[in-house]
């Protein structure tokens, strides 16, 4: 995470299907889906989640390479 960067394409496909998700979810579509629209709270938890998930795989991942040499 830290140490190195995703290729452009992969970023660029992660954040496409991220807003797809989102905006089948709140958009016009959600009630062909029988959908119903995320509550706001959801947006405000989102990134601390997110940076949860990438602290803890970054200590992972620093535990690994100490244990075993990764460089």
């Amino acid at each position: 995470f830290v140490q190195s960067r995703a290729a452009a394409p992969l970023v660029a496909m992660t954040v496409a299907v991220a807003v797809t998700g989102v905006f089948i979810v709140m958009g016009p579509l959600a009630s062909s889906f029988k959908l119903q629209p995320l509550p706001p709270v959801y947006f405000v938890w989102l990134p601390v989640a997110l940076l949860a998930y990438l602290t803890l795989a970054q200590a992972a991942k620093a535990l690994y390479a100490r244990r075993w040499g990764w460089p």
